[in-house]
């Protein structure tokens, strides 16, 4: 699943994110949304410059189309590096859970050079963890099944894993394909069936990345353990969800099982 290059890098404290794979990754991931927008500009143009009877009307269109495609593209990129969680049915933390996580964001965020986090709390049964760029600022959400499930070890190792994807860029790049995942949804209709590969290495990288903070990974491990064991009771379906799948600690979308990642923890 990994290259020992791969997981020395992470457990090095230094995740793997190369930005010309991320930029193969999010133009496969914005061409279609690219591709509308040039089509219209394309037919827009056109019609310009055929009220206009310019010669080679249809010509003319075609650079007009791409460029206009090619900036939206840029813009899109740029401006989308968040997603709303109010998308969530969003919950109000118990006072209790509220104080465990802001100790811990506290001390865990010196040690990664994070100081402005803010958690939240969404409606779903199953127990889990992710990170999304809400505005400017980074959240880490708690489903409701997972407040008061970790035991304090185990949530050490969660948050940190949390930090760390939003301190190496993984959590904002994931909220840009999230947003550009509901674009298309709402013109197809459907939603992402698996994660890509990109989204996998990112996820088995998190986890490595994660216990190079506390230097602890059967805490992780432990975590993945227990979710694993509960995992047939079956996740929230919702659309949410589903575009936001890489982002969680336990992804909505085949593509990567707990138990290739519990294995790749206890090798550490």
């Amino acid at each position: 699943m990994l290259t020992n290059l791969d997981k020395g890098t992470a457990w090095a404290g230094r995740p793997l994110l190369e930005p010309s794979k991320r930029r193969i990754e999010a133009l496969s991931a914005f061409w279609p949304l690219g591709l509308i927008f040039s089509v219209i500009a394309y037919l827009a143009s056109y019609l310009v410059t055929s009220t206009l009877k310019l010669s080679f009307a249809s010509i003319i269109a075609i650079p007009v189309g791409l460029a206009v495609g090619l900036i939206a593209i840029e813009v899109l990129y740029i401006s989308c590096a968040r997603f709303a969680i109010n998308r969530f049915r969003l919950l109000t933390p118990e006072p209790h859970f509220a104080s465990r996580l802001e100790s811990l964001l506290d001390s865990l965020g010196v040690t990664v050079g994070i100081n402005q986090v803010s958690f939240a709390v969404v409606d779903s049964d199953f127990p889990n963890v992710g990170s999304l760029y809400n505005g400017k600022m980074p959240t880490i959400i708690f489903t409701s099944g997972a407040v008061g499930f970790f035991n304090r070890v185990e949530l050490e190792a969660v948050v940190a894993r949390e930090l760390m994807r939003i301190k190496s860029g993984v959590c904002q790049f994931e909220a840009r394909l999230a947003y550009v995942n509901g674009m298309v949804g709402l013109f197809s209709g459907g939603s992402p069936k698996k994660l890509s590969a990109g989204s996998v290495a990112r996820v088995a990288l998190a986890d490595i990345s994660g216990v190079s903070v506390t230097r602890y990974p059967p805490a992780l491990a432990s975590a993945l353990s227990r979710l694993n064991d509960i995992e047939s009771l079956g996740q929230s379906s919702s659309k949410p969800f589903k575009v936001t799948a890489a982002s969680w600690l336990v992804p909505g979308l085949p593509g990567i099982s707990l138990d290739e990642r519990i294995a790749e923890l206890k090798q550490l």
